[in-house]
């Protein structure tokens, strides 16, 4: 059996049993045939009439009248929930609704018609009217982790917007924001934690963390990476895909919003536990090494250090030994280091363990000199151990013949903590003044061992065997200062403002690799072809991010009933890098080569004694490329005016001018002969943009929308050094002569709302991008290097189709041109969505020069564009029990573009993503 097949039949039978699982846990009916003939559904959502938000805890009172009688009699009365929703369970017949709520006029329907089996909705509104009482002051906040607000909020945007809210991610398996996003539309997951909107690479896209810009803990890259944030911590992602001028110039496929758990009125504690487990680690071993005691937090308790001793020894300066003229350490100082170093160097088998969760949220609204203060704060961690087997090969040759280069067969565990704590504060000073500041720090920790074997054919051997031990700790800490102000006597002009500062490291202390060949009698010993058999290398870096930012808002009353609204402001960012590597190495001498066997493990061949001149010594790798600082300064205004041209029409446009100014100095502290090399970009760009929205119905939304925006380069891809990618193999070499590139944006949508928690929509989009960066693949007597560069031009155009549906919809749909009867009440816990996007691109990009050193341009599809993206899913919900199945595939994409277009050139290289298939069930155990 093949093991997509076997994958296959895997993704079946868990779907069987999960369905399996549903229908058995699922609350049973009283009398499942009589109640189904006899008993009808009334649900639906109530909205205010004016900014069309959901109501919370408004009144819905149920009134029949039965045959015979003259009066109404009450059958149901209950509150709104906090999405603005009601549902009951009714007797068939004709019945009339009262709603009301506190300052808001009553609306009362009537010949509600329920028939049995049918779910009736409804979306009604209420009309606030003024509520004259001396000294009471009434006040709420918005709910914003909703799927009803959440859809709210996107039909009432100006602009066209994705999103998910706390509430779905609730409802499905994804521990962090990464893994949440890939079931938005049009958006996939690149390497567990990057983000690509609309088929295009992680630098066109953006985040903020409530509202504010952040650092990033890549050294390589301008992305933040989204699995940093707990799932547990966020009330909303928002993907805006369409440009207005007050964000960021750099936007192309969309800017990611975060916005972190806000408090509700009065206090409220939530906690929760999880549990699971990876398949392939369940029941069998993995690989493990002896690390930290606070590993399970994602800190390294310092096991993996610098020692003290090589500290001592070798200070901040290069590991140079003495000279016959004097200078530099002595043999014993550089033994006293190499002992210093702990022993551990290879994987070990233990039993394997399960994955866990915890979470927990605590909010509270107090009064604080009279003044209503809100607080939120949460704590999350997770645990999760997956072990894996792949392979990992490489070839040499031309697109038209390839040669192996090595074939390994990889065994890896890999067990990732995820982290994270937040403290929201809110403070309303008085009715349109309010003062609020949201901190959020959060941690992860990547701990890898990893095996890999098989022929190597450059070695000439049958078998290379690469053990492997890495620790990686990211940390990212994010907090905003932010105040909204109306001003009444100026007409009710608004100022925002806020003031963000965001801190990001990474560090990877001590990873260590070992490498041994096929001695030619089954067994293997320390290789002598690899320069450096035994490594260990150190790297850290930080990232600083502070900016600001201030709109004011104007609005206007036009005649005809029309509004305009007036929108100005400026932003200022700065972010300084230092990011930095330390390599050692031990080798061998001739006389440990004499008289070891060097079969034996790294932990014998290094012990004390072995480590002493012309046995073991050990040295300084470091390059003059391995340490660098880089700093970016962006300073913006812009001007923004959206106006009702007639009723439901509405016009959004302007223009942001944006300097920027990028300057990264390399040179490492070991290399006192090396000269520092600067690289500078200045831009100063004009973005304009505009956006119109035809509001057809109330449900129905058509849009529109072009604009102009910008990607820069990465800090680290303007340096002309080189960094080497454990994970990918390649040396990554930067180039001065980078450039940004230029984009505009065409998009259309269509959408229409049929429920307060359902949605269509059809999307179409254009780019046309000028000088597009990729990353070229360059043959090197050292290995493969990417190198970026400019395109001379690129085209990308897709679609996107998304639709979240209540399964009796369905039913009731069918039944109006199909021989169906009406649906059972249980179907109304049970509801579909899907998305899928389609996106082709096509872009130029110079990989070489022909014979009379002219440029050549290759064309292909854009570096990390998907050909397409799918998300299904299956929900069940009751007041007792949950439960989702997920399904997410994307296709194919060019990982790395060859150096060349023709027979004899490096071939480019794609990777095909797999099909994932998750599924959840959660029940309540205590009440209802």
């Amino acid at each position: 059996m093949t093991r997509s097949t076997a994958a296959g039949e895997g993704l079946l039978r868990g779907s069987l049993l999960f369905l399996l699982l549903v229908l058995a846990l699922a609350p049973c009916p009283r009398s499942a045939a009589a109640e189904k003939a006899s008993t009808g559904v009334l649900a639906g959502v109530v909205l205010d009439q004016e900014d069309r938000q959901p109501l919370p805890n408004a009144r819905v009172a149920l009134y029949r009248m039965s045959p015979g009688d003259s009066v109404w009699t009450m059958v149901k009365e209950g509150l709104t929930g906090a999405d603005g929703s009601f549902r009951y369970e009714v007797p068939a017949g004709t019945y009339r609704l009262i709603l009301y709520a506190q300052s808001y006029t009553v609306n009362v329907r009537d010949d509600l018609v329920i028939t049995p089996g049918a779910t009736v909705e409804i979306s009604a509104t209420l009309t606030p009217r003024p509520l004259e009482i001396q000294g009471v002051e009434v006040q709420g906040e918005q709910k914003h982790d909703t799927e009803t607000s959440a859809l709210t909020k996107r039909k009432k945007s100006e602009a066209v917007t994705d999103g998910i809210s706390a509430e779905q991610i609730a409802k499905s398996t994804d521990a962090n924001a990464a893994e949440a996003l890939q079931r938005v539309t049009g958006l996939s997951l690149v390497g567990g934690r990057y983000v690509y909107v609309r088929g295009m690479g992680e630098r066109y896209s953006s985040t903020q963390v409530n509202g504010a810009s952040l650092g990033t803990p890549e050294p390589n890259k301008r992305v933040v990476p989204l699995d940093l944030f707990p799932a547990g911590t966020l009330d909303e992602i928002v993907v805006q895909k369409t440009y207005s001028p007050d964000q960021e110039g750099e936007f192309a496929g969309g800017v990611i919003q975060l916005h972190t758990r806000d408090a509700v009125e009065g206090r409220r504690l939530a906690q929760s536990l999880s549990t699971g487990y990876s398949s392939p680690t369940l029941g069998g071993k993995r690989l493990t090494y002896s690390g930290g005691s606070l590993d399970f937090l994602g800190y390294d308790d310092g096991t993996r250090d610098l020692p003290d001793a090589f500290r001592r020894v070798a200070g901040s300066g290069r590991l140079v030994p003495g000279g016959v003229f004097g200078g530099g350490l002595t043999p014993a100082q550089i033994q006293a280091a190499g002992r210093s170093f702990n022993k551990t160097w290879s994987p070990e088998r233990d039993d394997s363990r399960p994955n866990y969760g915890y979470s927990g949220t605590y909010s509270q609204a107090l009064r604080v000199l009279g003044k209503p203060l809100s607080f939120v704060g949460s704590l999350s961690l997770s645990n999760n151990i997956a072990t894996r087997d792949r392979d990992n090969n490489a070839y040499a040759g031309t697109s038209t013949r390839l040669t192996p280069l090595y074939l390994y067969k990889v065994e890896e565990t890999t067990r990732n903590t995820l982290g994270g704590a937040l403290a929201n504060w809110n403070l309303r000073l008085s009715s349109g003044h309010s003062i609020g500041l949201r901190a959020l720090y959060t941690r992860s920790s990547e701990d890898n061992a990893r095996i890999m074997q098989g022929p190597n054919f450059n070695f000439g051997t049958d078998l290379v065997r690469i053990s492997s031990l890495n620790y990686i700790e990211r940390g990212l800490f994010s907090g905003v200062l932010s105040g909204e102000h109306t001003v009444g006597p100026l007409g009710g002009l608004r100022l925002d403002w806020r003031t963000g500062y965001s801190e990001a490291m990474r560090d990877e202390p001590d990873r260590r690799e070992s490498v041994y060949e096929s001695n030619g009698v089954g067994g293997v010993y320390l290789s002598h072809r690899v320069q450096d058999p035994l490594t260990r290398v150190f790297g850290d870096m930080n990232e600083y991010d502070r900016s600001a930012a201030a709109d004011l808002t104007k609005s206007f009353k036009l005649s005809g009933a029309r509004a305009l609204r007036l929108k100005t402001g400026g932003f200022l960012r700065h972010r300084n890098r230092i990011s930095g590597f330390r390599r050692l190495a031990f080798v061998m001498g001739a006389a440990a080569r004499d008289s070891l066997d060097t079969t034996l493990p790294p932990e014998e061949l290094l012990a004390d004694e072995n480590i002493k001149p012309r046995w073991f010594s050990l040295i300084e790798e470091t390059r003059e490329n391995d340490q660098y600082r880089a700093r970016q300064h962006i300073l913006a205004g812009y001007g923004m005016a959206e106006l009702e041209v007639v009723p439901g029409v509405t016009l959004q446009g302007g223009v942001r001018n944006e300097r920027s100014d990028q300057v990264v100095e390399a040179k490492s502290p070991f290399v006192t002969n090396a000269t520092e090399t600067d690289a500078r970009l200045i831009d100063n760009d004009f973005l304009p943009a505009a956006n119109a929205t035809w509001r057809l119905t109330e449900r129905m939304n058509a849009r529109l929308g072009y604009s102009v925006t910008v990607s820069r380069p990465e800090l680290r891809e303007m340096s002309p050094f080189d960094m080497y990618d454990y994970e990918t193999g390649y040396s990554e070499v930067g180039n001065p002569e980078i450039r940004s590139t230029i984009i505009q944006n065409y998009d259309a949508r269509w959408e229409l709302y049929p429920g307060p928690r359902e949605l269509v929509s059809v999307s179409g989009f254009r780019k046309v991008l000028f000088q597009p960066i990729e990353s070229i693949v360059l043959g090197s007597s050292g290995g493969y290097v990417l190198m970026p560069r400019n395109g001379r031009d690129g085209r990308v155009r897709g679609m996107e189709l998304e639709a979240r549906v209540g399964l009796s919809r369905l039913w009731d749909a069918a039944a109006r041109v199909l021989p169906f009867g009406g649906h059972g009440a249980g179907l109304d816990h049970w509801a579909l969505s899907m998305n899928y996007a389609r996106v082709e691109s096509s872009v130029r990009v110079q990989t070489r020069l022909d014979g009379n050193g002219a440029p050549f341009y290759r064309e292909g599809p854009l570096q990390g564009q998907s050909t397409y993206s799918l998300n299904a899913g299956l929900y069940y919900g009751s007041n007792a029990m949950d439960g989702s199945l997920l399904l997410s595939a994307f296709g194919k994409r060019l990982a790395q573009v060859g150096a060349g277009a023709t027979q004899s050139s490096l071939p480019d290289i794609y990777e095909h993503p797999p099909l994932s298939l998750d599924m959840t069930v959660s029940r309540s155990l205590f009440g209802s």
